[in-house]
């Protein structure tokens, strides 16, 4: 059998429509921000049995290689981070929201889980 602790289903991540319109993940200090942001990438699991039902009811994912971080694009500046939270890079970019060439409003965010 496949445990399947931990593992997580699309509905039970946070959605942005079910953000709070003055949603500020900062607000509790810099230690609530890293634990928010810890939360919001999912973690892989190593599959060691294969289930009968792979075809029909498994998504298969690469792995690559690299620093896996959530990137993070608002009010005019990207941000990525770390798996833990902690900031990895600040920087400019072409993201919506993500520089101020690309600054569309400060209510906006572009949010995309990479590697770098």
């Amino acid at each position: 059998d496949v445990s399947m602790e931990g593992v997580v289903s699309s509905r039970d991540k946070l959605k942005a429509s079910e953000l709070p319109v003055r949603f500020s993940p900062s607000r509790g200090g810099k230690d609530h921000s890293r634990s928010f942001y810890a939360q919001q990438l999912v973690t892989p699991e190593w599959m060691v049995d294969i289930p009968p039902d792979l075809r029909s009811n498994w998504l298969v994912l690469a792995h690559p290689e690299g620093e896996r971080c959530l990137v993070l694009a608002s009010h005019g500046g990207t941000i990525s981070r770390r798996r833990n939270g902690s900031i990895l890079h600040r920087f400019p970019s072409l993201l919506p929201n993500g520089s101020r060439a690309t600054m569309l409003s400060n209510d906006q965010y572009c949010i995309l889980d990479a590697v770098f």
